[in-house]
């Protein structure tokens, strides 16, 4: 009996560990701004895990550019911002529900419920250099442990992006933007060094005549 017992704990052990996290991930309550412009359709959201809930919060530029994740951060889902519907103004930064079951495969072989969620919003589609995005504050996944038999109740369907319904938030409220990557700062080297071959060239030229 007391063998039993301890199977049975195990595999319940088990479960909770390998739980999954299930998330209702839409905006459709707050209109997001980009330097006081409204959003247009199209611009990239992105719904990611991090192991530290540490989000960029402070001004500065970061190397996200094309959805590229920072260090520690994992994708777990990708949208870009749509309007009410056909015929209904386009430009309040809005996205349809995208559902999802994650596990922890999604996150590199971490305990994903030891991490946590939030939402990345560009100003645009992720790609323009100096381009403003904002992260949200940052979810702990411990209290979103899936339960198939109560989803209602452990499945996370509040709205991507907190505040009061209706409210306008602006995503360069908190002054961060996007930067190239790596690859693109060394073809911006080349060209640059490429001009100035051109021009010396050049020079060299009229000397001679």
């Amino acid at each position: 009996m007391k063998r039993l017992g301890l199977i049975i704990m195990t595999v319940l052990t088990v479960y909770v560990v390998h739980a999954d996290l299930a998330i209702n991930w839409s905006n459709w309550q707050i209109i997001l701004n980009d330097n006081a412009t409204p959003l247009l359709d199209g611009a990239k959201a992105q719904l990611i895990w991090s192991p530290t809930g540490i989000t960029t919060t402070t001004p500065g530029a970061y190397n996200v550019q094309g959805g590229t994740m920072l260090s520690g951060e994992f994708l777990l889902a990708e949208t870009v911002t749509a309007g009410w519907g056909a015929g209904a103004p386009d430009d309040y930064g809005l996205w349809n529900t995208v559902s999802g079951t994650y596990t922890d495969a999604n996150v590199g072989g971490a305990d994903i419920h030891t991490g946590y969620f939030f939402t990345r919003i560009f100003g645009n589609d992720g790609v323009v250099y100096g381009e403003s995005f904002l992260d949200t504050g940052a979810v702990d996944a411990s209290l979103w442990v899936f339960d198939i038999d109560h989803p209602g109740d452990t499945t996370y369907s509040k709205n991507a992006v907190p505040g009061t319904a209706f409210e306008t938030i602006d995503l360069n409220s908190n002054n961060t933007t996007v930067i190239p990557e790596p690859g693109t700062f060394g073809l911006m080297g080349l060209a640059g060094l490429g001009l100035f071959m051109a021009r010396r060239s050049a020079l060299k030229k009229a000397r001679r005549i």
